[in-house]
Order: structure tokens, then sequence, then C-alpha cells
């Protein structure tokens, strides 16, 4: 249970639209402007094949918003995730996470993989080690 680095290719974003089916309101923000991924040729994923589990960074919902907010997707649920304080490092889970096991193997999953993905470009670390907060445990307004 490795993730790697890998360019989305065609039949990557195949995968992911064919994953996406699972949530119809992230499929459309990723079908929305003209398809997410035509219009960003390079976007690379970090993935886990043999568990099924991928991270890339998701479509801006408003191009204004400065932050950014990726796709986690893990046991056939689609997950947005974005940096809600970036000063203290802290993910935030948008989508409501029902069991607290569940939530442990989020957790861990997630550090595994944007360990990878922070580490891609010749050694740059540009997302620090972070703390994950779920839907419900605490208000980032």
């Amino acid at each position: 249970m490795t993730y790697i680095l890998e360019e989305i290719s065609p039949e990557i974003q195949e995968k992911i639209l064919s994953d996406a089916n699972c949530d119809e309101r992230k499929k459309r923000q990723l079908l929305g402007r003209e398809g997410h991924f035509n219009n960003n040729p390079g976007l690379n994923w970090v993935v886990d094949r043999e568990q099924d589990s991928y991270l890339f960074k998701a479509p801006k919902i408003d191009p204004r918003e400065p932050r950014f907010d990726f796709f986690f997707y893990y046991k056939a649920s689609f997950y947005r995730i974005y940096f809600a304080n970036l000063h203290k490092y802290i993910v935030y889970f948008e989508d409501f996470v029902s069991t607290d096991g569940l939530k442990v193997k989020l957790e861990t999953e997630l550090q595994k993989a944007f360990n990878v993905y922070r580490n891609h470009k010749r050694g740059l670390s540009p997302y620090p080690d972070f703390s994950i907060v779920f839907e419900g445990e605490w208000n980032v307004n």
C-alpha cells in the first residue's frame, strides 16, 4: 500500500469521472467550465492502486478563491478537502465522515498521500505537516 505520483492521462481521467458517479455534485465540478482536466494539462495525482485510493488538486468552485482544494478518493467515496488555516496547517474535510474508525483511516491515508504529493517538485515541500479536522468538529469561518 504505497502512493506513487503520476500524471493524469486521458485513461485516468475516465477512471476518475467514472468513480465520481458516486457523488454527482463533485462530478459536476469536474465537468464544469469546459472540464477540469481539459483546462489543466500536466495535472498529477498520487495513487495507491492496491487500495484504489488517490488524491489530486480539485477544480476551484470560485476562481477568485485563494485556497487550494483537493479531492481524496477512498473506499468508493470522494472527499473534498482544503487547507482551512495555512498558518496552523489545518486540513478540513468538507464532507461528513460517519465513524471514528473511518476518520482514523482517512487521516492515516491522507497523510501518506500528501507526503508523496508534496515532495514531487524537486524535493520541495509546499504542504507542511498538518492536522485534520472533519465536518462538524470545527468552524473554519
